[in-house]
């Protein structure tokens, strides 16, 4: 029994480590081990993106706690992450670690992979990550029921902060050779 308890809490601690999102339902499900949505995983909502408002709820300290204890984070299908959705993660990053680094990571002491095919689907309602230049669209970052909180981000603020974070990534790896698994079918 004892060492069942060991080989759980060992388990626990080991699925804590890392924080896997993607930005489809379907494809965070394919990655399994508790991965979620980038917005789940973030608590990024999917228009307004400002303060969060109470930070003493059970949600809000939950997702802080995971995210201090991940020391890694790998999201998926990274051709569906726009400039502004990057801008989003770095912006609910900073209200758990603080401010930027001069690097411009948000994530102090801890690794960031972006993983997938850039040729695959594009962000929608956003510009993709590869873009350069600064945000040219006619987007507003404001509540639909009104004024915007003290301390909202522009969505050129979002892009600026969302494109400085990906000129951080120091490595980047190219696989060369698709590989497919073909499976036998029965006749």
């Amino acid at each position: 029994w004892r060492k069942a308890r060991i080989d759980k809490v060992a388990q626990d601690a080991a699925a804590k480590s890392c924080a896997l999102g993607a930005p489809t339902g379907c494809a965070s499900f394919q990655m399994r081990f508790q991965a979620a949505t980038i917005h789940r995983v973030f608590g990024v909502p999917v228009c307004f993106c400002g303060p969060t408002q109470n930070k003493n709820t059970d949600k809000f300290l939950e997702r802080v706690a995971r995210l201090k204890a991940a020391s890694l984070f790998i999201l998926d299908e990274f051709s569906m992450i726009g400039r502004q959705m990057m801008g989003k993660i770095v912006y609910r990053a900073r209200e758990v670690f603080g401010p930027l680094a001069s690097d411009g990571d948000p994530f102090p002491d801890r690794d960031f992979i972006l993983a997938g095919d850039p040729k695959q689907a594009q962000p929608v309602g956003d510009e993709p990550l590869y873009k350069e230049g600064a945000y040219t669209g006619k987007g507003l970052n404001k509540p639909r029921s009104g004024k915007a909180p003290p301390g909202t981000p522009s969505c050129s603020g979002l892009t600026d902060s969302g494109m400085l974070f990906r000129k951080s990534f120091e490595d980047v790896v190219l696989l060369r050779q698709v590989h497919r698994v073909e499976y036998d079918l029965p006749a």
